[in-house]
């Protein structure tokens, strides 16, 4: 009884000592956090750790609204660009388990309108075309006719950057339109903002060219095969059984107080805005919440979850076309570093994200920017002591 007392004594000394050690850790990364915080590069930004258990480590620092020193928190929403784009992967992929599309298939066959390159008009652009940016389609010089203006334009030239006084100029005559419209408007021979240069000069599944209206239309796709709206269909298939609580496409989704006010590049509060092609970055949400999507995700990548089987998941990663110049390969809208990290950037006017996950270690980081630092080496600064935390929290 004395040996087993002894033993148990002794378990509970490591598991006390292993809890402390991972406090320090975590609280070594807080102070280094709260140094960067303090030179107020940037209004405000939020980290996450987390693995497949769940956050690990999540903080706000800064502010959500520099006018009123609202701070940024976990629970702070903000749109999150082109992260936006992995949940097209995951909802295609279960829309083709439940047996409404195929990712081999021609988009036309689901299509209300069709959609032809110009210069191979006997190629049929198919579903994994648009997911993996080899489609063919490109933003060309008419993407920006997707930004519009959600509240009133109030800075005056010279107040702001050159080019930031620009975008808003444009998207402030621009109104927001259905996504299906506005692709037809981009993608057909008839529409408002067809151009030949809408295309690119390959043909398609031939050569890898992001481009975030193919993104916005492999979501059509999905509403047309499925006959669900995209807001529907990621609430109930990926928002609500990952637990995502305050997430949504729309400020309209988004609980009264918790969304960032966006800020210029010198501080002064930018407008709000929406995109006509919202799946492709449009998505809205807090730090905490794409953590606990980002936790589902890595489980989903080693045994399934309520979302996907993990046979699934791997073909978010395994079917890939090489980027050129760049140490990556691209799937089904989640990129695939050279070095062992999978996951997804976004930038957008006035924010910027990042979510990678170490394949080594299993944890995923998370990187919420409330502003545009003025040095871009700022993102660097704050990324890689997560991944050496997360190194370190992990013991790998």
């Amino acid at each position: 009884m004395r040996t087993a007392l002894l033993l148990c004594s002794f378990i509970l000394l490591l598991c006390t000592s292993g809890r402390a050690q991972h406090e320090l850790i975590l609280d070594s990364l807080h102070q280094q956090m709260q140094t960067i915080a303090a030179r107020n590069d940037i209004p405000g930004f939020a980290i996450a750790l987390v693995d497949a258990n769940g956050l690990i480590f999540e903080k706000g620092y800064g502010y959500a609204d520099l006018a009123t020193k609202r701070p940024y928190t976990s629970r702070s929403v903000q749109n999150i660009g082109s992260i936006s784009k992995t949940f097209i992967g995951i909802s295609l992929l279960q829309a083709e388990r439940d047996g409404h599309l195929k990712m081999t298939d021609p988009i036309n066959k689901y299509l209300p309108f069709r959609v032809v390159h110009p210069r191979f008009p006997d190629q049929p652009i198919l579903l994994r075309h648009l997911a993996m940016h080899t489609s063919g389609i490109s933003d060309a010089k008419f993407y920006d006719k997707a930004y519009a203006l959600t509240e009133p334009m109030t800075v005056k030239k010279g107040e702001i950057s050159k080019r930031e006084y620009k975008e808003m100029l444009l998207a402030s005559k621009n109104e927001v339109l259905p996504l299906g419209d506005f692709l037809a408007h981009f993608l057909t021979l008839d529409g408002d903002f067809y151009h030949r240069r809408n295309f690119t000069k390959k043909a398609p599944g031939v050569a890898y060219q992001y481009s975030n209206v193919a993104a916005a239309l492999a979501a059509h796709v999905l509403e047309v095969a499925t006959g669900t709206t995209f807001p529907e269909w990621t609430r109930d298939r990926i928002f609500e059984p990952a637990g995502m609580e305050n997430t949504g496409w729309s400020r309209a989704d988004i609980a009264a107080g918790t969304h960032i006010q966006h800020h210029f590049s010198n501080g002064r509060p930018m407008p709000d805005y929406a995109l006509s092609t919202y799946p492709d970055g449009g998505l809205r949400t807090s730090i905490h919440d794409l953590g606990v999507y980002c936790s589902s995700t890595i489980k989903g990548m080693t045994t399934g979850n309520a979302l996907l089987p993990a046979e699934d998941y791997a073909r978010l990663i395994s079917d890939t076309i090489r980027i050129p110049k760049d140490k990556s390969v691209y799937g089904y809208f989640m990129e695939h570093l050279d070095s062992g990290f999978y996951g997804h950037t976004g930038g957008d006017p006035g924010i910027g994200t990042i979510m990678y996950v170490n394949e080594a270690n299993g944890v995923g980081h998370l990187m919420f920017f409330n502003g545009t630092p003025k040095d871009e080496g700022l993102f660097m600064e704050i990324f890689l002591p997560l991944v050496k935390y997360g190194r370190k929290v992990k013991g790998r």
